[in-house]
C-alpha cells in the first residue's frame, strides 16, 4: 500500500506540474536561478551526456539492462524493466509533450545564457525521463545486493543539469522526467509482479545450515 500510495502522490505532483506548464510562457520566477546556476556550472562533457540518453543509445542501454537481468534469472524483471522504461520516454515525446505543453523553447533569457531551441516542445524531458527510468530499473536490480545502488540516481541529476545548461530545457522539465521515469519503471514492475508473480531474486536466496543436531537423537 505505501508503494501505490508513494506513485499516487507522484502523480499528483506532476499533474500538478503539468498545469503550472500549461499556464506559462517562458522560465518561471523559480526557475530563474536554476537556469543561471546551469549555465555557469556546465557540467563537463554536457554533450555527451544529452548525447547518451538520445533515441538509439537510450535502447541499447536499456536492452543491455535487460540482459543482466536474465543473466540473473530475473525474466519478469527484465520484461517489465524494458516495457516500463520504454513506454516512459514513449509517453514523454509523442503523447505527454503534445498534450500538455503549450511552452516552447523560444525565450532568450535576459542574462545571457543559451537560447532554448525554437519551436521544439518540453515538458516532460524524454532524455531525463530515459535516465531516470535506467537509473530505476538499474535500482531494482541491485537495490538487495547493495545500498551503493542509489547512486545510479546520480545519472538522471547529470543529464538533466546537463539539459538546462545546454538551453535544451527548463527545471520543471527535467524534474517532470524524473517522476515519470520512476513511475514508469515502478508501475510496470507492480503490474508484471502481480500478474504473473515477483521473480526469485537469487540475492535473497540463504542457504540453510545444518544445526549440528541430530533431532531423533534430541530430548
Amino acid at each position: 500500500m505505501l508503494g501505490w500510495g508513494a506513485a499516487f502522490a507522484a502523480v499528483l505532483v506532476f499533474v500538478a506540474f503539468s498545469v503550472k506548464v500549461r499556464h506559462a510562457r517562458g522560465p518561471m520566477p523559480w526557475e530563474r536561478p536554476y537556469i543561471r546556476a546551469a549555465y555557469r556550472h556546465t557540467p563537463p562533457g554536457a554533450t555527451h551526456w544529452q548525447a547518451l540518453f538520445q533515441p538509439e543509445p537510450f535502447a541499447f542501454i536499456t536492452l543491455g539492462l535487460a540482459v543482466v537481468a536474465l543473466l540473473l534469472r530475473r525474466p519478469k524483471l527484465a520484461l517489465a524493466g524494458t516495457v516500463g522504461s520504454f513506454v516512459a520516454v514513449v509517453a514523454a515525446e509523442n503523447v505527454l509533450k503534445p498534450l500538455i505543453d503549450a511552452r516552447q523553447r523560444s525565450e532568450f533569457y535576459p542574462w545571457g545564457a543559451p537560447v532554448l531551441h525554437f519551436g521544439s516542445l518540453t515538458f516532460p524531458s524524454g532524455h531525463v525521463t530515459g535516465a531516470t527510468a535506467c537509473a530505476t530499473f538499474v535500482w531494482f536490480l541491485f537495490h538487495r545486493r547493495t545500498p551503493l545502488v542509489i547512486l545510479a540516481f546520480v545519472l538522471p541529476v547529470i543529464v538533466g543539469w546537463s539539459m538546462i545548461a545546454l538551453g535544451l530545457h527548463y527545471p520543471i522539465d527535467v524534474l517532470g522526467g524524473m517522476i515519470l521515469g520512476v513511475l514508469g519503471v515502478s508501475v510496470s514492475i507492480a503490474a508484471t509482479t502481480w500478474l504473473l508473480g515477483p521473480d526469485t531474486d537469487p540475492a535473497r536466496l540463504t542457504v540453510a545450515r545444518p544445526s549440528g543436531r541430530d533431532p531423533a537423537g534430541s530430548s
